[in-house]
């Protein structure tokens, strides 16, 4: 994955940027666009922004490295799991999880790609789910 720079957005990437630095996340955001990829990176980004909030210097490194990476503990990414969609089943464990306490810091971030995948029951659920938020989750 490269390295996408929430700038690059103007002042949207600005936008969300102030949103983390003062602490005023919503519960979930939606990355949408026609190229795929550059959406997923910018959605990669935040996620990263959000997980690295707290951290400083190096340790804020490490957090865009592991996010990057697909290994930092906070970040749980849900693709499709059939061969269309992401199921049912699989989003509902997604949001049963996402009542967990997160592993490394404040936050935890569950990355939906791509969102419009999920089954019309799931997208129900999912936002039944939002209407009693898990704290310290964002959903991207």
């Amino acid at each position: 994955m490269t390295s996408f720079d929430l700038a690059s957005l103007g002042r949207l990437g600005a936008s969300l940027q102030q949103t983390v630095v003062s602490d005023r996340l919503s519960p979930s955001y939606l990355f949408e666009g026609a190229d795929h990829d550059l959406v997923r990176e910018a959605a990669v980004s935040f996620a990263s922004l959000v997980l690295g909030a707290d951290a400083e210097g190096e340790a804020r490194a490490r957090v865009a490295r592991q996010v990057a990476q697909g290994t930092h503990p906070d970040l749980h990414v849900q693709g499709k799991d059939k061969a269309t969609v992401i199921s049912v089943a699989a989003l509902a464990a997604v949001l049963e999880d996402a009542h967990g306490s997160p592993v490394a810091g404040r936050r935890q971030v569950y990355l939906i790609d791509p969102a419009e995948a999920m089954e019309p029951e799931g997208i129900a659920r999912y936002l039944k789910a939002l209407e009693e938020p898990p704290g310290g989750t964002v959903f991207v």
